[in-house]
């Protein structure tokens, strides 16, 4: 238990300011830094920001690399409504969705 403190302690240092003080308050990272995000908009329609690169691209699965892991949406009729480089925009009837680190 003495060790992860110390772990826990060394990565706060690492830290930068303002991700310590947006976490202290609160506040969600994504919206004030360019971490990937996913916004799910009921069961038709989900926003992706921060995308690396379209892994796989169908009617009944869609993979997103989004750096540090893989977002994987399964349903169907699912297309790519709208891209640009900011994300994109999934629509369709989406069942499930899975999230994979990498590196874990």
């Amino acid at each position: 238990m003495k060790g992860g403190l110390i772990i826990k302690k060394e990565n706060e240092a690492r830290e930068s300011p303002a991700r310590r003080l947006v976490r202290g308050v609160g506040y969600p990272e994504d919206a004030l830094f360019d971490d990937p995000c996913v916004h799910i908009s009921g069961r038709d329609a989900a926003v992706i920001e921060g995308c690396k690169a379209v892994l796989l691209c169908g009617e009944e699965r869609m993979s997103f690399d989004m750096g540090s892991f893989t977002v994987s949406f399964y349903g169907e009729k699912m297309l790519i409504e709208e891209l640009s480089r900011a994300g994109l925009k999934l629509a369709g009837r989406i069942r499930s969705i899975t999230l994979d680190v990498k590196g874990v």
